[in-house]
C-alpha cells in the first residue's frame, strides 16, 4: 500500500487527488469538497489517475522530488481519484474521461458540513483544544485519586503529603479552568 493518501496539484487540469487504496469514493468527495470548501450548486470533475513519488520538472521548469499527479500506470504508482471544479464547458475530448457530480448541499453550517448528504464532522481549532485540555484534566484527576488511595500518601510526613496534594489540585484546577473557558466559547 502507498504512503500516499491525498494531495492538491497545481500546473495540470486536476487540482486534486485522493488514494483509492484508503478512500472509497464518497469518501473522497466529501474530501475534495471539504478541503477546497466547495460551494452548492457547484459541478465538480472526477475520474481516474495515478500518483507517483518520483524526480521531475515543476511547471516552473526547476527540478523537483515528490508526487505527481498521473494519468498512465507505472510500476509503484498509487491509483487515485482525480477532481477539478467545473468551471465552464469541460472541452469534448476530455468529457468520457469524467464523471460529473453536483454538489447538492455544502457550506459549513453548526459545526457539520454536508456534501451529497453525507455527513461529516469538522472540528474546529477550538474544539482540538477543549478535547485535549478535558484530556489533561481527567488524567490529572485520575492522578489525584490515585494518590489519594496509595500507601505513597500515607507514608511522608504530614506537611510534605499536603504540598503533594496541594500542586496536583492546583494543576488539575488549570485545566478544570481551562476546560471551563474554552466550552463558553464554543
Amino acid at each position: 500500500m502507498s504512503k500516499f493518501d491525498y494531495g492538491t496539484f497545481v500546473g495540470g487540469y486536476d487540482e486534486f487527488a485522493v488514494s483509492k487504496e484508503k478512500h472509497t469514493k464518497e469518501q473522497a468527495i466529501e474530501l475534495y469538497c471539504v478541503e477546497h470548501s466547495i460551494p452548492k450548486g457547484t459541478k465538480i470533475a472526477i475520474t481516474n489517475a495515478f500518483v507517483r513519488h518520483r524526480v521531475g520538472w515543476n511547471e516552473d521548469n526547476e527540478r523537483c522530488c515528490g508526487w505527481w499527479l498521473e494519468y498512465e500506470e507505472h510500476s509503484r504508482s498509487c491509483p487515485v481519484y482525480a477532481f477539478h471544479e467545473v468551471l465552464n464547458e469541460m472541452p469534448s475530448n476530455l468529457e468520457s474521461e469524467y464523471e460529473w457530480i453536483d454538489v447538492k448541499e455544502g457550506r459549513i453550517e453548526n459545526q457539520k458540513k454536508t456534501m451529497i448528504g453525507c455527513p461529516i464532522e469538522v472540528i474546529t481549532y477550538e474544539e482540538s483544544r477543549l478535547a485535549h485540555f478535558r484530556d489533561l484534566r481527567d488524567k490529572q484527576k485520575k492522578k489525584l485519586e490515585q494518590f489519594e488511595k496509595s500507601n505513597a500518601f500515607k507514608a511522608p510526613p504530614l506537611e510534605e503529603r499536603h504540598n503533594q496534594l496541594s500542586q496536583m489540585g492546583e494543576v488539575f484546577q488549570y485545566y478544570d479552568d481551562i476546560v471551563k473557558m474554552l466550552e463558553q466559547r464554543i
